[in-house]
């Protein structure tokens, strides 16, 4: 009798979830869908441009990788895919389905300190629950342990539970097919204010509640290692890259010599170039004028970056050309 019950309210239980995540759905979607969508309209499932050169990353390389530079100093076909707010998981699964259809001569792949730690909030969890395959799911559960996504995967009430605002105010934008993006080759939005320490909101943040304990995440230190694993399986080259920052970072986070060196040390595990701009003595980081925010850099910020970086995609593959 004891088994019947719990039995009943088990199947009760799903059903009541299965409703919920219907109507909930949408307008979860409507909002998490876009990005994982126009970029596999944009670089898998259609035949688009193939590039020479692939900047894979998050908003630091979105906003930062001048493509269009980049492109006329090597006098080759530059394409930035990164995805804002992306994770080492986003970034493997998207670079792997990329690959299907695309051969690139060199992938530079962002190794920022930051996507080292959790990322709770990252995009992954969309991508893996509305996009990929269950076998994707079952890998990377195997890999991170991790508890959130299993709730997030068994119960869809769960997992839309933050839509719910949505669904009560009725909020269901009309999607924009082409992304917003349909006059570029690529991801590049270069960003146009200036960083200034003073009213920087998530610089305030940062020192009003840090200095944050960030330790290394295993889930994304493993995904990074798949990444260069899975380029060096399809004898593409790449190159690492670390993004600058402003220096006033350095005093709100914890364990940011240890990240650094971890990163170091992974590129020489592999083998691998890395390009460090966000060094403490490096000069960018203390030139206020080229940075929009604490995360990013502006347009003027992005043309020295993506200069400084051509002169080091040069040193390390000087024969880069296919």
């Amino acid at each position: 009798m004891t088994l019947l019950r719990i039995s009943t309210f088990i199947a009760v239980f799903f059903v009541l979830d299965t409703g919920i995540g219907y109507f909930l759905a949408p307008y979860y979607r409507v909002v998490t869908a876009p990005t994982c969508q126009n970029f596999y309209s944009r670089y898998v499932t259609q035949e688009g441009q193939d590039f020479d050169i692939v900047f894979v990353g998050d908003s630091r390389i979105q906003h930062g990788l001048n493509s269009p530079l980049m492109s006329r100093a090597c006098d080759c076909a530059v394409g930035n895919i990164a995805v804002s707010g992306s994770t080492l998981v986003t970034s493997y699964y998207l670079l792997r389905d990329y690959l299907e259809n695309h051969d690139p001569y060199l992938v530079v792949l962002e190794a920022h300190w930051s996507r080292l730690v959790a990322q709770p909030g990252g995009n992954h969890y969309p991508l893996l629950l509305e996009h990929l395959p269950v076998r994707d799911r079952i890998e990377y559960l195997t890999v991170s342990g991790d508890t959130r996504f299993l709730a997030s995967a068994l119960m869809r009430s769960y997992r839309y539970r933050m839509a719910f605002s949505r669904f009560i105010r009725r909020e269901l934008p009309v999607q924009d097919s082409t992304g917003g993006t349909h006059n570029r080759t690529d991801e590049f939005t270069p960003l146009h204010s200036k960083f200034n320490a003073r009213t920087d909101l998530a610089l305030e943040v940062q020192r009003e509640f840090g200095p944050f304990d960030l330790p290394a995440d295993r889930t994304q230190m493993v995904y990074l290692e798949k990444t260069l694993d899975l380029l060096k399986s399809k004898n593409i080259p790449v190159l690492l890259v670390q993004p600058p920052e402003p220096i006033e970072v350095a005093e709100s986070t914890k364990h940011l010599e240890a990240l650094q060196v971890l990163i170091s040390e992974i590129a020489l595990n592999h083998m691998v170039p890395y390009i460090d701009l966000n060094a403490s003595t490096d000069a960018m980081r203390r030139d206020k004028s080229l940075f929009s925010d604490v995360l990013h850099l502006n347009a003027r910020g992005s043309e020295v970056y993506t200069e400084r970086l051509f002169e080091g995609v040069i040193s390390a593959y000087p024969s880069w050309k296919k």
